[in-house]
């Protein structure tokens, strides 16, 4: 049985602090979402089908969206309704991505120091730089520490505090509300002005290790986070932005599939999980957080000449889901989605409160060898979302091979 995992997108404060608390714990993609198992033991929340296409068929990219205005609005019965406006956006090229990871991965140590040497400027030092297990890590006593694996995201952080408790104060457009001033931690900064010091830093910093793919500012969050023995406020804008290859959107909203296999001391994880970067300021100029949740080992694309088109998704729908199954989709969009599937140890009692992958090297290497290779693929595919604008459930239907996945939010 499919297990679905949704994350809170209404209270977006919350998913910051698992953020953080993801990048002080320093784990690499291959274990980022053990902090999910304890959805994995229910027995319900959704599922996966692979859909028969030979009836359905394929179509030439350019081709895809043809028709999409007579969809507009469309009901189909008490199966589902069809959001009133659909915004097509237009491609020349799709691809797909295979990127396979193993645990003798080494970590690109280079990289990693030029990175840390632009975001920790003066203060850097390569004393403070260790290589261990997946991860070149960065450590120093001011509380710098920053994260840079060969299967993990790159994050780092000028400071170690974490905030238990955080509010949102707004989201801002980067192009409509430019002109917004936020009264940040050290000083007052407009959106436009952070938004152009965390562009800076991407540019500078990310752009260079993942040639082909364009990082766009999307939006600014103004946060509020409290340490738990202060009950003064930090306030940060936090820039989000989107990953583009070829005009294309990675998916950014946590939205994954979470399905299970128990294979004795350790689970094979399938999830969903998405890219993007978020920059915290709290300052003009002045830059705290770096989060970038997109692997550095890019996968290597490979064109698609026909997919399955916005029409013959809605065929596959109308013919697979359930005729009561009453979704009122408020947007569909084209956008490749990360499908990954990885092994996590089952945690003992010993493991409580240490670093699965630094503190046991032993019963990681023992479970990558029995297990092989950590798999991500990068599919383009329509998404049917239902939930929040930030993190909503969805109804997926993979463009490449018609697998349609359907997640459903599950309440804790």
């Amino acid at each position: 049985m499919t297990v679905v995992c949704i994350y809170d997108g209404e209270n977006y404060a919350l998913n910051r602090k698992e953020k953080i608390m993801r990048i002080r714990k320093l784990l690499p993609t291959a274990i980022a979402f053990v902090i999910l198992t304890s959805c994995a033991s229910q027995e319900n929340g959704g599922n996966t089908k692979q859909a028969d296409i030979e009836n359905i068929g394929t179509t030439p990219v350019s081709q895809i969206w043809d028709g999409y205005e007579e969809l507009q609005g469309r009901q189909y019965g008490n199966s589902f309704t069809l959001p009133e406006k659909i915004e097509p956006v237009s491609v020349e090229e799709l691809y797909s991505f295979r990127m396979t990871l193993t645990y003798d991965e080494k970590p690109h140590e280079e990289l990693a120091k030029q990175f840390y040497k632009y975001f920790f400027g003066d203060s850097y030092k390569e004393e403070y730089v260790t290589v261990k297990a997946f991860n070149v890590l960065y450590n120093a006593p001011d509380g710098a520490y920053g994260a840079f694996g060969s299967t993990s995201p790159v994050n780092a952080s000028r400071d170690s505090k974490f905030y238990p408790t955080s509010e949102l104060l707004g989201v801002y457009d980067v192009i409509k509300d430019g002109a917004v001033s936020m009264e940040l931690a050290d000083s007052g900064c407009t959106v436009s002005e952070a938004t152009e010091a965390a562009s800076r830093l991407v540019n500078k910093a990310l752009a260079p290790l993942y040639p082909g793919y364009d990082f766009v500012p999307d939006k600014v969050r103004c946060i509020d986070s409290i340490m738990a023995s202060d009950d003064n406020p930090v306030t940060s804008a936090q820039v989000h932005f989107v990953i583009k290859y070829k005009g294309l959107m990675l998916e950014d909203r946590f939205t994954p599939l979470f399905k299970t296999e128990d294979k004795g001391f350790y689970q094979v994880m399938t999830n969903y999980t998405p890219a993007y970067v978020d920059v915290d300021i709290v300052g003009k100029d002045s830059i705290s957080l770096i989060n970038n949740n997109f692997s550095n080992n890019t996968p290597k694309p490979e064109k698609l000449e026909k997919i399955i088109s916005l029409k013959q998704a809605v065929e596959l729908l109308e013919r697979e889901l359930a005729p009561q199954s009453g979704y009122r989709f408020n947007e569909v969009c084209l956008i490749y989605c990360n499908k990954v599937t990885s092994p996590t140890l089952i945690p003992t009692e010993e493991m409580m409160g240490k670093d699965i992958i630094l503190d046991f090297p032993e019963e990681n290497a023992r479970m990558y060898e029995e297990f092989g290779e950590v798999i991500h693929r990068y599919d383009p595919t329509w998404c049917f979302y239902y939930g929040s604008e930030e993190a909503g459930a969805s109804v997926k239907v993979n463009a490449r091979t018609g697998e349609i996945t359907i997640d459903q939010q599950v309440n804790y």
